[in-house]
């Protein structure tokens, strides 16, 4: 029931309620699981655009920068989950 849409043109990612972004938190759980299988299959990510919810405390749209930077504190913050 999770889809991702993918336009590799523009490299923007569609991930639905799969990424949940706060600036200056680091990623977990499954935005955490997301951001790693992006690295490791090697997607070309410049923009992520959360599609659900539409509003919520955090932000809907990062860069691919703040994708990779919040993935990394994600995974130093709790080493087991590399």
């Amino acid at each position: 029931e999770y889809f991702l849409v993918y336009m590799p043109r523009t490299r923007t990612l569609l991930t639905g309620d799969l990424l949940f972004f706060r600036p200056g938190q680091p990623l977990r759980n499954r935005s955490l699981t997301l951001a790693r299988y992006v690295r490791e299959i090697g997607l070309e990510v410049e923009r992520c655009i959360t599609t659900w919810p539409l509003e919520w405390p955090g932000r809907n749209e990062l860069s691919g920068d703040e994708l990779r930077a919040a993935a990394q504190a994600g995974e130093e913050a709790d080493p087991t989950k590399k």
